[in-house]
């Protein structure tokens, strides 16, 4: 895999800027099939056409002079939810809240949390990590799992449950799946109408 990042990186400088994002295998079949085929050598399945570029068809992006690669600027930012400040403070350099239940509560708390590359983390009940994100994010995360593309109006409980087990989880959840669904103009229609499947 460092080869392909570094490929990738290589080839990111033609670019003036861009964005990796995050998905998971079951999200990206397709590519993770294409993947296999590629690292294993295997015959091309039927209706599948395999191109060969031997030239990048990649130019560059400086306007003045296309030959030259424009080098990336690079820029990392990590945004620390509110809620986690006292476990990251404690976690990292031992500090407390100079109220003795909270500090107590952080202590107990905490060891349960864990830091992976400067983002805080719960190990769940059944020792999956969880990502501590904001509320904000935590919301967004419900809408598109409740409203999305592929949403399907389900109850509290179950939005709360997909969240958790994609690997998110936030203090305000249940009050936000609450009101999520409450407000959901869609789950209102079917509560009221009776013959109406879900």
């Amino acid at each position: 895999m460092a080869v392909y990042r570094d490929e990738v990186d290589e080839i990111t400088k033609c670019f003036l800027g861009y964005e990796v994002k995050y998905i998971r295998r079951d999200d990206n079949t397709g590519a993770d099939m294409l993947s296999k085929l590629g690292s294993g050598r295997k015959p091309i399945p039927p209706r599948i056409f395999l191109e060969h570029l031997r030239i990048p068809s990649v130019k560059g992006a400086n306007p003045e002079n296309p030959d030259v690669a424009v080098s990336p600027a690079k820029e990392v930012m990590v945004i620390t939810p509110a809620w986690t400040k006292p476990y990251l403070e404690y976690l990292i350099d031992q500090k407390l809240s100079k109220d003795e239940v909270l500090a107590r509560q952080i202590i107990r708390r905490a060891k349960s949390y864990t830091i992976i590359d400067g983002q805080l983390y719960k190990r769940s009940t059944t020792g999956i990590f969880q990502k501590c994100v904001s509320n904000e994010e935590g919301i967004a995360i419900l809408r598109e799992i409740h409203l999305g593309d592929c949403g399907h109006h389900a109850a509290p409980r179950s939005l709360i449950a997909k969240a958790f087990r994609q690997g998110f989880i936030w203090l305000t959840a249940k009050a936000d799946d609450d009101k999520l669904v409450g407000t959901c103009c869609g789950c209102q229609y079917y509560a009221t109408q009776p013959n109406v499947p879900a």
